[in-house]
């Protein structure tokens, strides 16, 4: 934090984790640090693909032990209200594009910032698509972005970023 970060973004789910870090960011003088829970990290196949690029036994991979079940909303809307209590003053919910009723959900229950992430399986599921069919990809990704906006995304974590902006 001495560096000037302005958030700081845990990932790991872990019960306390965020109440431990603002404490201590506030027992350090560091109160105008901001913290962006990963509150509501869900089991999915959608993560493959970077795994399987980044890790050489991406078999070995499991962390169904700690991410939410998409069967079970009320599970991750008691995460993401728990991360706030304890102090987050963002929340995240990843993956993005099928959990929309959950973005949803929570934006109805919440006060603070609203974040989701675009993930690896996301991407690669229109980019495998328009190599099959071609198709207007700027145009899918812009409805694709559009639509986590009107379910209730403030801030969206994107590859698809890099196919806007760096065409």
């Amino acid at each position: 934090c001495e560096s000037g970060t302005d958030f700081i973004a845990p990932s790991s789910m872990m019960d306390g984790q965020i109440l431990y870090l603002s404490n201590l960011l506030e027992k350090n003088g560091f109160d105008n640090v901001k913290i962006m829970s990963y509150s509501a990290k869900h089991n999915s196949c959608l993560y493959s693909p970077f795994r399987n690029y980044n890790y050489q036994d991406h078999n070995f991979i499991d962390k169904s032990s700690y991410q939410s079940n998409f069967n079970n909303p009320r599970e991750s809307m008691r995460e993401i209200l728990h991360d706030i209590k304890e102090g987050s003053d963002w929340v995240m919910i990843k993956p993005s594009f099928w959990y929309m009723d959950l973005v949803r959900l929570a934006k109805n229950l919440i006060d603070v910032p609203l974040a989701v992430q675009n993930v690896s399986g996301e991407y690669a599921l229109l980019k495998a698509g328009s190599h099959i069919d071609p198709i207007d990809q700027r145009g899918w990704i812009i409805r694709y972005l559009k639509s986590l906006k009107r379910a209730g995304a403030d801030k969206i974590i994107s590859y698809f970023m890099f196919d806007l902006f760096l065409e």
